[in-house]
């Protein structure tokens, strides 16, 4: 987790030059910046770094949908 924390950046406050260092907490990762906190989920092991909140649902509908398929293929 330390390597991906490394690696990861806010989307938001980097298109803004800001540097956008993440934190891990639970099933999130939140953004450093005291201006921004943005909040990014992780799902099934995966960070949605999506900037809108809504994106991540529709995200993760399309996931389940995927995975109801393949689970049907397999």
């Amino acid at each position: 987790m330390s390597e991906l924390l490394k690696m990861l950046r806010c989307p938001h406050c980097v298109t803004r030059g800001k540097k956008g260092f993440l934190m891990f907490s639970g099933k999130w990762f939140i953004c450093k910046e005291p201006d921004c906190q943005r909040k990014y989920p992780v799902y099934k092991g995966i960070p949605i770094m999506l900037t809108r909140e809504g994106d991540f649902y529709h995200y993760k509908r399309a996931l389940e949908k995927a995975d109801l398929k393949g689970s049907n293929n397999g």
